[in-house]
Parts: C-alpha cells; structure tokens; sequence
C-alpha cells in the first residue's frame, strides 16, 4: 500500500454527469482530496468525501487544469475528463501511486487508452524492466498523473488564455524530460475514450501554438527531439 495521497480531479458537465457518477462511485473508497469541476446546473449526487466547485460553461481544458492547478493539495496530481470509462477506478488510480511511490524519476503518467491518435505502438521509445512500462513520447490527456515539480512549471504558464487546451500535455512531458524525469504509459491499466470532440480544432492548434511560446529553451528542445521522434514537422523559433 502507497503512503502517497492523490488529489483527483474529475471534470463534469451535462453529457457525461452518469458517468462521472460512476466515476465517483468507482473511487469512493481511494484515500485523498477528491474534486469534481463542475460545469452543470444539475444537483450534486450522494458522493461523501467529494468536493464540487462550480466552473463557467466557457472554461474548457485549460482553464479547468488551471483552476485544479491552483486546488491541488497533495502528492500525485490526478486528472480524469468526465467521459472517460474504466472497469476499475480504483485499481487505475492505486496502479498509477504505485508507479510513482516506486519511481522517484517519474514526472508524468497515463494508462493505455483507445480513440487517441497517440496510440501505444506511435509514441513508445522504449520501456522499463517492467515491461507494462512504456517510455513515451507523448501520453494524451485523458486521464494522466503527474508529479508536484512539474506542476509548479505548469503553473508559470498562460493556461487560461490556453482555454481549449491542447499542448498542456506536450509541455508537461517537455518540462519532464528537460529536468530528468520520464513521462510513461501503464499498460497494466487502461481507459475507454469516445471518439470526438465539440470544438474547432483550429482554434485549438491556435491556442496551443501561442500557449507553447511560454515554454523554455530546455524545454523546448525536447518538444523538438520528442516531435522528430514521431515525424512531425520541427519548427520552433529559439529566443536566445
């Protein structure tokens, strides 16, 4: 048993409230502050040791991260987006304080996932001497750990302005690698995603694009190997 205390994050709006309500049923029993960002006007359910606060129906991603960015208390950060399905929330999130409990070096964590253009088999560089340890290039954003250290960068970045989101991955596993730690995917756990989304991607890339120009130099080398890593294009500006 981890003596490690997550704060988990589970974001809710009007679609999705049954399943959060099995996604908080799932983790009833898991130690640590628990909270649902809540984006409906619909009452809460029974969910003893459950925290709600509500957030605008404007605040997409980022300023969901942001607002659980400024919540966080504990250990291991735990973010769940309210459409994700699990067999065993419980189990998910135990595997993920067992990784981190036993790996000092890690900065950013995920189970396997379906529906993500991020498969496994594309963003793995290798793996640990447990094999369920895939050492990854890209991890999505679905349901993902990460450590305090890199949440205290993240937090010096413009989140808010990034609302739809995209990139907060991509720097959260630049900022690991850049500082010696290694972003990972569990194959021992593993979530069911819906395909497709209810935004315009290209103001997502927009957003993203602007949102990146925050990070470091450091920092933004290893956005560079990581995208050549996966054949994509390579053409970030230095300012030095």
């Amino acid at each position: 048993m981890t003596h490690l205390k997550p704060h988990i994050f589970v974001v809710r709006w009007p679609s999705v409230s049954d399943n959060v309500a099995d996604i908080i049923s799932g983790l009833q029993g898991l130690p640590g502050r628990k909270t649902v960002l809540d984006k409906t006007d619909l009452p809460t359910s029974s969910s003893a040791g459950w925290e709600h606060m509500r957030i605008a129906e404007d605040s997409f991603y980022g300023r969901q991260f942001e607002l659980a960015l400024r919540l966080f208390d504990g250990d291991v950060f735990v973010f769940i987006a309210g459409d994700a399905q699990c067999s065993d929330w419980n189990q998910l999130v135990t595997s993920c304080l067992e990784r981190f409990e036993h790996m000092p070096q890690l900065g950013v964590w995920s189970p396997e996932i379906d529906n993500t253009g991020w498969s496994t088999d594309r963003v793995a560089m290798g793996h640990g001497r447990d094999y369920a340890v895939k050492i990854v290039a890209q991890t999505d954003s679905i349901v993902w750990a990460l450590s305090p250290s890199i949440l205290a960068r993240l937090r010096q970045l413009d989140l808010v302005s990034n609302n739809l989101g995209w990139g907060i991955d991509w720097a959260a596993i630049a900022i690991a690698y850049s500082t010696g730690k290694i972003a990972i995917r569990d194959t021992r756990v593993g979530i069911h995603h819906p395909a497709g989304r209810a935004y315009s991607p290209d103001v997502a890339l927009q957003q993203m694009e602007l949102f990146l120009q925050g990070i470091n130099p450091a920092e933004r080398i290893q956005l560079c190997l990581l995208h050549h890593f996966l054949g994509m294009p390579v053409k970030y500006a230095f300012d030095l």
